[in-house]
């Protein structure tokens, strides 16, 4: 979820509503040769240390057990039979593709709020948390498609193993933009609800 942020030109806390957060000014607002971090606070700097080492140690193992699916090593996890292992291995490795995606899109937008001085320990939760609800979302994304629910794309999508690792990477990446998507196409079809009061 982007939060609203305000635009000031005039101080170091120039912001953007733009949902990439990529930074219109490359120098971060800062004059030549402001080179001193923002963040001179011990706590703060060992909590940017330990969210960047997450994230980093995340995304290792999320592309070396991508490899490992995709080059067959878990022929038959748990003892599965030969259907349930390429069932497992399929949705395993669409899930993992989910969390790369949203591993992504999270350091990101980490490496951008620490440089702008917009980094603040609130946004915690959202940072540990936001890789694994990429690729949760990214394992019903798939379900749905393979469904023929929206009709979107053929519902055989899931079975062509290239398309379906994309497609979870892609639904990762943009989890934010496309669970508030799916939030309006199911209020079209729905309605809106309406809070009541209790």
């Amino acid at each position: 979820m982007t939060p609203e942020l305000k635009a000031d030109d005039n101080t170091d806390e120039k912001r953007t509503s733009d949902p990439r957060f990529s930074p219109d000014d490359l120098t971060d607002s800062r004059k030549i040769g402001d080179w001193k971090t923002r963040y001179p606070d011990k706590v703060a700097q060992l909590q940017i240390r330990k969210e960047s080492i997450y994230l980093i140690s995340l995304l290792l193992i999320c592309i070396v057990m991508l490899f490992l699916i995709i080059c067959h090593v878990f022929q038959h996890p748990f003892g599965f039979s030969d259907l349930q292992a390429q069932s497992f291995n399929q949705y395993f490795g669409i899930f993992l593709a989910g969390v790369t995606g949203g591993v992504l899109f999270d350091l990101k937008w980490l490496i951008h709020s620490v440089a702008k001085g917009q980094w603040n320990q609130d946004r915690s939760l959202w940072r540990y948390f936001i890789p694994l609800t990429s690729g949760a979302l990214s394992v019903f994304v798939l379900l749905i498609i393979s469904s023929g629910l929206f009709g979107l794309f053929n519902t055989a999508s899931a079975e062509n193993i290239p398309l379906a690792l994309s497609l979870a990477f892609l639904s990762g990446y943009f989890s934010d933009y496309m669970a508030g998507r799916l939030h309006e196409v199911f209020d079209n079809i729905f309605g809106h609800s309406t809070p009541t009061n209790k």
